[in-house]
């Protein structure tokens, strides 16, 4: 008996502990998605080696009020900056070389002028895909509620 509750306990919370992840999207998923219902948009990349990233998808991206924000306001993408697929994003073919470290969509959308790709990288963009900001830094769960809810709101 104590075995049967202990599982319908599980069954009935698995609904609530799904609904906590972030739903993230391709970047053709993403295009489809645009064309359909245009809102804001949240695009986190990253790499496997990368600490802060790990940190933050284990503290900010497992956030119920970050999970909530980006799953309501936000078309969210996480991408590996080493991907070696080809990606179609905004009408334009993105295909990674071996030579290349990281992917193409990295020099468009997360360097710096003059400087080298360092993750993780934060992009906002706003309802007409215009980069409203970027964050070049690992953003604390504060921080990055709060940069969350500025962009949401143009």
């Amino acid at each position: 008996m104590k075995f049967s509750l202990t599982i319908l306990a599980v069954l009935l919370c698995a609904p609530v502990l799904k609904s906590q992840e972030v739903k993230w999207l391709s970047f053709e998923q993403l295009d489809s998605a645009m064309n359909e219902n245009p809102k804001p948009v949240f695009i986190e990349f990253y790499t496997d080696w990368c600490v802060y990233c790990k940190k933050m998808e284990e503290e900010s991206f497992t956030d119920s009020d970050i999970v909530e924000l980006l799953n309501s306001d936000y078309y969210s993408v996480r991408f590996n900056a080493e991907s070696k697929q080809a990606v179609t994003f905004d009408g334009l073919s993105f295909i990674p070389t071996n030579e290349q470290r990281f992917h193409p969509i990295v020099n468009l959308l997360a360097t710096r002028k003059g400087a080298t790709f360092t993750p993780p990288v934060l992009i906002f963009m706003n309802s007409k895909m215009n980069v409203e900001a970027r964050s070049f830094e690992y953003l604390s769960r504060a921080e990055l509620k709060k940069s969350l809810h500025s962009f949401s709101k143009k």
